[in-house]
């Protein structure tokens, strides 16, 4: 019985270290981080590729980006690293942005400057 005991102890001390890490049962929830933008600047409905980490979910579904607060709606993801997206209409320069929405409390990453500009 207090071999059992001491299990059941071990168990829940565990599981309480890995939900006050952000690592419960359900999966994980980790900020994102933006590391470059490629290109930096372009016209709206051109192609830009963002480098970082935590861009998309565990199903590698892109998470939320925005351009200056205007949000994307084509968003591709290429790999743990790397996800692209189309500069959405209505975008004007200024930071762009992973969101993950993480349920009721969204995590924001760190933001990098797109320079939007107009198409010839």
């Amino acid at each position: 019985m207090i071999s059992k005991t001491i299990r059941f102890v071990a168990a829940a001390a565990l599981f309480a270290t890995l939900v006050a890490c952000g690592e419960g049962l359900l999966g994980t929830s980790f900020t994102p981080a933006i590391a470059s933008l490629n290109p930096t600047s372009g016209a709206v409905g051109s192609s830009v590729s963002i480098f970082g980490t935590f861009l998309s979910t565990e199903e590698h579904v892109p998470y939320n980006v925005t351009f200056n607060g205007t949000a994307v709606t084509s968003a591709t993801y290429v790999n743990d690293t790397e996800i692209t997206v189309v500069v959405p209409t209505g975008a004007t320069t200024g930071p762009v942005v992973v969101t993950n929405p993480n349920g009721t409390n969204p995590l924001a990453s760190n933001s990098i400057t797109f320079t939007v500009t107009t198409s010839n």
